[in-house]
């Protein structure tokens, strides 16, 4: 119905690749071509009381992949094929298993989660949840940059990142940063480091449905969450670009916070044929008038958004918008996201 392409998860724990190939089969006759998917979920993680199937060894997955992928592969040559990727602590020579038995799998999955460092006490600390994407090492938990580099994804395949989300606390938690403007500006710190890995070609978050913590649609009232917004606000910009680039802010302001540096700004410039577009965020309580002359050869129409970091959000209507054109500069204003679109013509 929104013309959007489905990925496909591949059920290893429970099932087998007879019948979960006549449910690609199935999905293909009712006009939902199989195009991408993922062989199982997490198997590289233990959780052995809630999904006591669900841990393999590297070699029982990989040779249980290679059937489902030649299964795949007969029925469906075109489709992209994802195994689960990324080493563990525990399992250091995941990849290497996977990459020896199926050495022409498309793709390789990242699930990360990031928390917003406030168990302790709970408080709302913007500075201090927004340093968590930003974070580099294992103190106090593991960070992005750490389990990223961990996974040992190799340059030449893909890797799809068919998880991620703010994870504030466990379960039946109280929640102080989750569906607020900051758990929006949380995700675009995740999405600014997907972006800048070349070989991630996906990035989906977690989930359309579910708890309060996870839901992009709200279950009180069908409205987008934060958790759509941060998906919604950067693909309007960049769905069906060719390529993009990093954007670069004169004296790359920053707040420090702790051993952590966040940056004030980040930027994205997505191109398209005939079209050029722009994507600010400002981590920070100040407002800079940003010269895009050099970045934007034609005018520019931008929207802005921006909220109180601790507005939970209730539809893109909750938001402060400001809305304008311009030549050259525009005022970034605190904590905002903004929208830029220049067309040549």
């Amino acid at each position: 119905g929104c013309n959007g392409e489905g990925l496909y998860v591949a059920n290893m724990e429970t099932s087998n690749a007879h019948y979960e190939m006549d449910g690609l089969r199935h999905s293909e006759s009712i006009g939902l071509t199989p195009k991408l998917i993922e062989l199982g979920n997490e198997h590289n993680l233990e959780d052995s009381i809630r999904f006591p199937l669900q841990l393999m060894t590297p070699q029982a997955y990989s040779q249980l992949g290679k059937v489902y992928y030649d299964s795949i592969m007969a029925e469906f040559p075109t489709a992209k094929v994802c195994a689960v990727g990324g080493n563990t602590p525990n399992i250091p020579h995941w990849v290497d298993s996977v990459l020896h038995y199926i050495p022409t799998i498309d793709a390789l999955s990242f699930h990360v989660y990031i928390n917003a460092n406030n168990a302790s006490d709970l408080a709302f600390n913007v500075n201090r949840a927004l340093a968590e994407p930003f974070r580099i090492g294992t103190n106090p938990s593991p960070s992005l940059d750490y389990r990223y580099n961990l996974s040992g994804f190799p340059s030449n395949k893909e890797v799809w990142v068919t998880e991620f989300n703010l994870l504030e606390s466990a379960s039946g938690v109280p929640q102080i940063i989750s569906q607020t403007w900051t758990h929006v500006l949380f995700n675009m710190a995740m999405h600014h480091f997907f972006l800048g890995k070349s070989n991630v070609s996906m990035i989906l978050n977690h989930s359309l449905a579910g708890d309060n913590h996870f839901q992009s649609i709200s279950r009180q009232n069908k409205k987008i969450t934060a958790n759509a917004l941060s998906m919604k606000l950067l693909y309007d910009m960049s769905r069906g670009s060719q390529s993009c680039q990093n954007m670069n802010f004169s004296g790359n302001p920053s707040i420090i916070y702790g051993t952590t540096t966040i940056p004030k700004l980040v930027g994205w410039k997505f191109n398209y044929p005939g079209m050029e577009k722009g994507f600010i965020c400002n981590f920070s309580k100040d407002t800079f008038a940003l010269s895009f002359g050099n970045i934007f050869a034609y005018t520019m129409q931008f929207d802005q958004y921006n909220a109180d970091t601790n507005l939970v959000v209730n539809g893109i209507s909750s938001l402060n918008k400001y809305t304008g054109n311009s030549s050259d500069t525009i005022i970034i204003y605190p904590y905002s996201i903004t929208q830029i679109n220049s067309a040549i013509t």
